[in-house]
């Protein structure tokens, strides 16, 4: 009786070893992204005291911010036709 039974034990086992697998590698991935946005945010705030040191709030820095977002718009709006041609093949 216990040699039927015994199939049905160790795939149970095996299926809660897989579960518990799963669950760790979800909270390596959650604990790597929490702490590399922690980074990006910092490394964003060094960056604008950088910029503000430098630039101080005056007409440069203004420049300065505005010639950063040009580029970023214009590969936005390239990004945006692109999908929508894309989309229209699907």
């Amino acid at each position: 009786a216990q040699k039927k039974n015994a199939p049905i034990f160790s795939a149970a086992k095996r299926k809660n070893k897989e579960e518990k697998m799963k669950t760790r590698r979800s909270g390596f991935t959650v604990t790597v992204m929490i702490i590399a946005t922690a980074l990006s945010k910092l490394l964003g705030m060094a960056r604008q005291i950088m910029l503000a040191k430098r630039l101080g709030d005056g007409v440069f820095a203004v420049s300065f911010s505005t010639a950063s977002k040009i580029p970023l718009s214009v590969f936005g709006m390239l990004r945006s036709v692109l999908q929508r041609q894309a989309d229209k093949k699907r």
